[in-house]
């Protein structure tokens, strides 16, 4: 009995397209993730000669990626003299036929990866006592606060503070909520205030009363630019750094998933609506207890490039999508996480750390200078295949989508190779001497070599099969190479988003318009 066979990854939007466009027809398919069976990329190259995903197969005939599938599907739509529909023509065609007969197509028969389950949590120990004599964990007090509470906007000494609400307008919420008395109330604030979980937003000694006008502040909207800040952890902290942010790209995942139709497109109003959303936000201030200090090298190339990859994801449900020049600095370099008490964004870890501390494009400094301590965090090497794990292709995704620290180098040798495979990507003109790449080898073209006329020299050695001989070939013949670059796409695969407008606080907004003078005395 024959069928469809997909490889993907789990977080590919474009294998969750092409699994979409099967599943609306209601045709089945055999899917082979390669989160879960590694082994089989192995296979994958050899049948596909790709190491991009998703890649098709009907039995033993390969259609290709995610493009081509709905393309056959589109002609299987138009029907014909034999079939009425898609889902008549695969039963003919495909399932009534005996295969596949590949055995690198067979469904793997081996024991899947699995996350490593963490210590449990300490929530029990460190519940919080509620005014009506029951205990509540850390993340119930702050939800059930999140929606009691008032949000208001005062303006102070030319300052505005969002999110804020008075003592006694906590006093009072909180003695109708739990039908508590009034020093049992305030009783209540005084401990929130201990735990760090409401704060006077002017930084005084004031604790809750029913009488005064004092703002205060719940912690997940006291530093709205630190996006893993929704709690103090005070929980236990995993040991394994790598296994915390496998688990928070396995919950964002799964929001994503939720959030997803069926061309691929992400809702993410809805994803930041769901009931987990919170959920993850708190997990993610686990790596307020994480040390980028005492990681080895191959062990911070890969932390760097996961916590990158979550970072974007976390900013763009959390915050919203940038839409112009300077809301997008902003979003690099003004959003940030606690990563064991130090503030990292996106340009930080990127340039900082993964780039080993070299600038960006257009930037005059590098991120950490002479007298920032995260100096000490950077890479000692700087190794440009970074960008291709940093960055999704614009028509597939790499088939790797977290790194780990054992196999860090075959992972960047597979998504190099995917990249550049990519003609969206790489585009090779053997007639017209022509190579035609994307922006990224623009923007970090010292990253790659010294100059853009030895770029095709680099690039070759990314590349596989025709492609890499089409180029060597050009290369070798001695004439000079026109070297071309594509536009850069910035839209985002986003059926609504919100739009990131920059930093809301004032501090943020210093650092957003400072970020160039801090720490950069030479």
């Amino acid at each position: 009995m024959g069928r469809i066979t997909i490889f993907s990854v789990g977080d590919c939007r474009f294998c969750k397209k092409t699994k979409a466009a099967f599943s609306i027809r209601l045709i089945p398919y055999t899917e082979i993730c390669l989160n879960v069976h590694p082994e089989k990329r192995r296979d994958m190259l050899a049948v596909a000669d790709s190491l991009t995903v998703p890649q098709v197969f009907f039995n033993d005939n390969h259609i290709g990626g995610a493009d081509s599938v709905l393309a056959t599907l589109a002609i299987w739509d138009g029907g014909n003299e034999k079939y009425n529909n898609a889902l008549q023509r695969f039963q003919v065609e495909i399932q009534a036929v005996p295969g596949p007969f590949d055995q690198r197509l067979s469904i793997p028969t081996t024991q899947p990866l699995e996350d490593i389950q963490p210590l449990p949590r300490n929530e029990t120990r460190n519940a919080i006592p509620l005014p009506d004599g029951s205990k509540a964990s850390v993340f119930h007090v702050i939800k059930k606060l999140m929606e009691i509470l008032p949000r208001t906007t005062v303006t102070f000494r030319a300052t505005i503070h969002r999110s804020t609400f008075t003592g006694s307008q906590f006093v009072d919420k909180i003695t109708n909520q739990f039908e508590a008395s009034t020093s049992d109330a305030i009783k209540f604030g005084k401990v929130l205030r201990r735990r760090h979980i409401i704060s006077n937003i002017f930084e005084a000694k004031c604790d809750i009363d029913d009488t005064n006008d004092t703002n205060f502040r719940l912690t997940p909207f006291q530093t709205p630019e630190i996006l893993n800040s929704f709690r103090v952890w005070t929980d236990r902290v995993d040991p394994n750094p790598m296994a915390i942010l496998s688990r928070l790209r396995r919950m964002v995942s799964k929001i994503e998933c939720f959030a997803t139709d069926e061309r691929g497109q992400i809702d993410y109003i809805a994803a930041e609506k769901d009931p987990s959303f919170l959920s993850f936000d708190e997990a993610t201030c686990e790596l307020q207890g994480v040390s980028l200090w005492s990681m080895d090298d191959r062990t911070k190339l890969s932390f760097g490039i996961n916590l990158y990859n979550l970072m974007v994801k976390h900013a763009i449900i959390k915050v919203g999508i940038s839409t112009t020049y300077f809301t997008r600095l902003a979003f690099y370099k003004t959003l940030r996480y606690n990563i064991g008490g130090t503030l990292l964004s996106c340009d930080d870890v990127e340039h900082g750390i993964l780039r080993a501390n070299t600038r960006a494009p257009k930037e005059l400094f590098p991120p950490f200078g002479k007298y920032d301590s995260r100096r000490e965090l950077a890479r000692p090497d700087l190794d440009p295949r970074i960008h291709f794990a940093l960055n999704c292709g614009s028509k597939s995704c790499p088939s790797v989508e977290k790194f780990s620290s054992e196999k860090i180098e075959e992972e960047l040798k597979v998504v190099a190779r995917g990249f550049c495979e990519d003609d969206g990507n790489v585009s090779i003109d053997f007639w017209k001497h022509e190579l035609t790449l994307s922006m990224i080898f623009y923007w970090y073209r010292a990253d790659f070599s010294r100059s853009t006329s030895e770029l095709p020299r680099q690039i070759v050695k990314f590349l596989s099969g025709t492609r890499q001989t089409k180029l060597q070939e050009m290369i070798d013949s001695g004439r000079p190479i026109k070297v071309k670059f594509k536009t850069y796409e910035w839209s985002a695969n986003a059926s609504r988003c919100k739009e990131y407008k920059g930093p809301k606080s004032i501090a943020a907004r210093r650092w957003s318009t400072d970020a160039l003078f801090q720490c950069n005395l030479f």
